[in-house]
């Protein structure tokens, strides 16, 4: 019999046993080996929210990751199978009876008697199914899945909301909730079945795969082949290939799809993290593994933590977050702040000129912030409260309760909770207000100096030194020890003060809580599963609540080869400058095969050949992706020739942008597929390219996938597809314009910003001048004298002549060594993560970094990436060479000076939304972001620093191949 495992809210699927281990161990009172000389072998595993369960080749479960409920606290005896829920484990013994341990509140872990032959553990309940076929579920069971259907079953998956099983005839029966329709299995015949949140797939009987019902990450869409077995989790899925390699689709937010090379015997997907039984008998994982907490290394005025994540003032007034970045809660916006405060799935700050800017989940309006100048601010779980500068209140956001219904008064200070919000008067005592449930509005006595409230409870700082606490005290959270205290935190099931002597003490939950470390403190803060401490040196130290408990040998977290602490994560599904890359991404090594078509319209019919028009972009595309990728990436062009008539006027195709509304060529793709179908082949295509004519169009768009009579085409890609107010003379090249809409194929976003505003009339005699770096849209503006000779280049007249010109313009098109680290052409070697307070680092230039370093890397925070790179005048950044029809040329200047780059990436912000910035000094004014650097040229030349977000970055020295520069954090930063 297989291993049936409940995910969280999904269920894995059916697992083959592995080799046995006939080899004696001797064992401890816990059931754990005491000594391991050899690693152990496994034949099940399954994946739970935050921990995971496996059973020893010796028949004993064993169990790692969170173990805050004891749900990784497997009893002793020998199992045949284990299925890992949120906060219970269950397993089936040898003797075919059920066990179950971990959380209880729902009764989910009293199994009923009897003999079994499969089970199910779920949020709140679990089910199995007996031996004699029929089902028995126990536990919180959720409305509509009381009552299993009759029959006779051979296994059996829990969802969060529904169950389905497996019946004797293949055939696959679901109930409970259906919003999605995630209960309306199929017909025909199916060897497994696995149940997600609000989805359900099955594996048919020809080893393909159906999945049916939720589809917002694409969870629901399985590959085509063949395989032997399937694992449904939160957001994702995975399937065992029947050539024992591991496919997963679905959200991949955390790294939990992709799975590692090699042959696998089965698959379970969890919340967060999916693993694999190898054919070895070993374990690999991959995903969130739960570790604890990283604070970037900085120094910081204040912190806060809210449910999954953390925010920190730094020194120099700016604002970073670390944690879950799920609606982007933890993607703090630039400018100076005297205090954040960290909500559930929301963040919000205090601005240095009294204005609070709120981001995250906005659901609910809960970052839509009253007008107004602040002297504080407080993030809950679905709403915001703000003291104002007048000592009154205002809250926003969620109100079925009446927790945004402020009382009137004076108050000196306001915090935000889940359904409740509380407040200290002028006069020092408390008020609270909103939903009332087990006290959470009636409040102590007395005078008070601080306050702080959770979703359930309220603590209090009395004016005394001693700690009042109110509300729901299921595990103690509102016992509150004696003593003097000097701050006080409310986490979720827990509360955590700042004692006199500066140090920590929490309470609460005891199952949660683990001793603080040691040293001292000014600040503590807690969220749901951990907490936050500014230590005495401005250093903040993040502990988990939850023990996590570390995996037993033979188990191995496949983590990405390159340093994680560099790699920020995107959100949720869209494309970032973040990783992992989204999952529609062309793969950006081996041969990319791209068709082209040459479409032109009865009213702007191009006077020009397509051979003519190829020339103008096709080679030199082709040549740029092959040099920036370091020879990583061959492209393939497969030109259809001859121009193809669209029926109608171009206006007709014409649909609106994101560049201030602008209209561009849209729906034309699927019109020129099919012109082109009758003498096009678009079997083995990876990308489909659509051609105007350049005389008549200019810019392009990038797109998804597009269909064939032979198949699909992955991606697509316009080019000159904005129309020019009147028709050129000549066709324009089109060149570079072709390698950014493919490199968006690729999975890199915008720099650059959409919104487009004029810029200021410079003051005479200077004149802007734009430097661009790679092809993405990074840039930032400087004044420089017109006869500045940085921007002089010779033109060349075809009589023989020669004048002078100044150009207003760089273009240094060497691809950014960021870019070329997302698409995976610069490797770990050629990457320096920098995590120390200071480090000097010798760089190589980008265009040839060989085995040098390419790049250094800062985290700032789990969004944001310092990075600084070697730019020289070489390769794309050499000077460029350019003809014009009548046989004249330039060449025009690419850098102005050759030095070091210094930028930021924050995977938070969406394309078009300035995710990378040129550093410039905090004081230099700026155009939608677009940095204004009044005293020269971006790049540092030798002997210059620039400081960021606590860091300087001086160039060091510069031979004739390297630049050495340092990194190091500031001096009180």
């Amino acid at each position: 019999m297989g291993l049936i495992a409940v995910l969280s809210v999904g269920a894995a699927s059916s697992a083959v046993a592995g080799q046995q281990d006939e080899a004696a161990e001797e064992t401890t009172e816990s059931g754990e080996s005491a000594t391991e000389e050899t690693p152990p072998e496994f034949s099940a595993v399954a994946a739970g929210e935050f921990h995971t369960c496996a059973i020893r080749s010796v028949d004993r479960v064993v169990c790692w990751g969170e173990n805050g409920w004891g749900q990784a606290d497997p009893p002793a005896g020998e199992f045949d199978m284990v299925t890992a829920g949120i906060r219970h484990t269950c397993g089936l013994r040898k003797s075919l009876t059920i066990v179950c341990w971990g959380d209880d509140t729902h009764r989910q872990t009293e199994a009923p008697s009897g003999h079994f032959v499969a089970v199910a553990a779920s949020v709140h309940y679990s089910c199995a199914v007996r031996n004699s076929g029929d089902i028995v579920c126990w536990g919180s069971i959720p409305p509509g899945q009381t009552g299993a259907p009759e029959g006779e079953f051979t296994t059996v998956t829990t969802g969060g909301s529904h169950s389905c099983g497996l019946r004797s005839d293949a055939t696959i029966a679901c109930w409970g909730a259906n919003w999605d329709g995630q209960t309306d299995a199929p017909e025909g015949e199916f060897t497994d079945v696995t149940a997600g949140t609000r989805y359900t797939c099955g594996l048919r009987s020809d080893a393909t795969i159906a999945c049916w019902g939720g589809n917002w990450d694409g969870q629901s869409d399985p590959p085509d082949g063949q395989f032997t077995a399937v694992a449904a989790g939160i957001r994702h899925s995975c399937g065992l290939r029947a050539d024992a390699t591991i496919t997963c689709w679905g959200d991949n937010t955390y790294g939990q799809i992709q799975a590692p090379e090699g042959e696998f015997t089965t698959v379970t997907a969890g919340a967060r993290h999916s693993c694999g039984l190898r054919s070895d008998a070993t374990i690999a994982c991959w995903g969130d593994d739960r570790r604890p907490i990283h604070v970037p290394p900085a120094r910081f005025r204040s912190v806060s933590s809210g449910a999954e994540h953390a925010c920190g003032v730094r020194t120099d007034a700016t604002v970073t977050c670390w944690g879950n970045n799920t609606s982007g809660r933890s993607g703090a916006p630039d400018g100076q702040f005297e205090a954040v405060s960290a909500g559930t799935w929301h963040s919000c700050g205090l601005r240095a000129d009294a204005t609070v800017a709120c981001w995250g989940e906005n659901s609910y309006a809960q970052t839509d912030v009253a007008a107004g100048r602040y002297s504080a601010v407080s993030a809950g779980w679905l709403h915001s409260c703000g003291l104002r500068s007048d000592g009154t209140l205002s809250c926003w956001g969620d109100n079925a309760h009446g927790q945004t219904d402020a009382p009137e008064g004076e108050f000196t200070a306001v915090a935000a909770g889940g359904f409740h919000s509380c407040g200290l008067r002028s006069d020092g005592t408390l008020t609270c207000w909103g939903d009332g449930t087990h006290g959470r509005t009636t409040t102590p006595d007395g005078l008070f100096t601080a306050l702080t409230v959770a979703n359930g409870h309220s603590c209090g700082l009395r004016s005394d030194g001693t700690l009042a606490c109110w509300g729901g005290n299921s595990d103690g959270q509102s016992d509150p020890p004696d003593g003097q205290f000097t701050a006080v935190a409310a986490g979720s099931r827990h509360s955590c003060g700042l004692r006199s002597d500066a140090g920590i003490v929490c309470w609460g939950y005891a199952g949660v809580l683990v001793d603080p470390p040691g040293g001292s403190f000014t600040a503590v803060t807690s969220g749901d599963r951990h907490a936050c401490g500014l230590r005495s040196d401005g250093t903040a130290t993040c502990w988990e609540l939850t023990p996590i408990l570390p995996a037993p040998g033979g188990v191995q977290f496949v983590a990405p080869a390159d340093p994680r602490a560099c790699r920020p994560r995107g959100i949720g599904d869209r494309t970032t400058a973040g990783f992992p890359l989204h999952p529609d991404a062309l793969d950006a090594t081996g041969t990319a095969r791209i068709g082209v078509l040459f479409v032109d319209f009865p009213d702007a019919a191009a006077a020009h050949s397509t051979r003519r028009e190829a020339e103008l972009g096709l080679p030199g595309a082709e040549e740029y992706l092959e040099a920036v990728s370091y020879g990583q990436l061959d492209v393939e062009f497969v030109p259809l020739h001859g121009w193809l008539r669209a029926e109608h006027n171009f206006d007709h195709y014409l649909t609106d942008t994101a560049l201030d509304g602008q209209q561009s060529l849209g729906p034309i793709h699927e019109t020129a597929v099919r012109l082109a179908d009758p003498d096009f082949d678009f079997s083995g295509l990876d990308s489909v390219m659509i051609v105007m004519p350049s005389s008549h169009f200019g810019g392009g768009r990038a797109g998804g996938a597009v269909e064939t009579e032979e198949g699909v085409v992955p991606a697509s890609v316009g080019i000159n597809t904005f129309p020019f107010d009147e028709a050129l003379d000549l066709p324009l090249p089109w060149a570079g314009l072709a390698y950014h809409e493919l490199t968006h194929n690729l999975g890199l976003v915008d720099y650059y910003p959409y919104e487009i505003v004029e810029r200021p009339n410079p003051p005479p005699p200077k004149v802007w001048v734009v430097a661009n770096f790679g092809r993405m849209g990074l840039s930032a503006l400087f004044l420089a004298d017109q006869s500045d000779p940085r921007l002089a280049h010779v033109v060349h007249y075809p009589n023989g002549t020669r004048s002078t010109d100044s150009t207003p313009v760089f273009g240094a098109w060497e691809m950014l060594a960021w870019s070329r680290w997302q698409l995976g052409w610069l490797g770990e070697a050629q990457v320096r993560c920098i995590t120390e307070v200071e480090e000097t680092v010798v760089l190589t230039p980008v265009a040839a970094p060989g085995d040098g370093i390419a790049m250094a890397a800062v985290p700032l925070s789990d969004t944001e990436v310092l990075v600084v790179e070697s730019r020289r005048e070489i390769g794309y950044d050499a000077r460029r060479e350019f003809r014009w029809a009548d046989g004249g040329y330039t060449r025009f200047p690419a850098l102005a000076a050759e030095g070091v780059l210094v930028y930021t990436v924050d995977a938070a912000r969406p394309s078009g939304g300035l995710p990378l910035r040129i550093v410039a000094e905090t004081s230099t004014p700026q155009i939608k972001g677009l940095p204004i650097l009044t005293d020269g040229y971006p790049l540092l030349t030798e002997g210059q620093s620039i400081t960021v977000r606590g860091y300087t970055i001086t160039l060091e020295s510069a031979t004739d191949e390297t630049h050495t520069v340092t990194i190091v954090e500031s001096a009180g930063s």
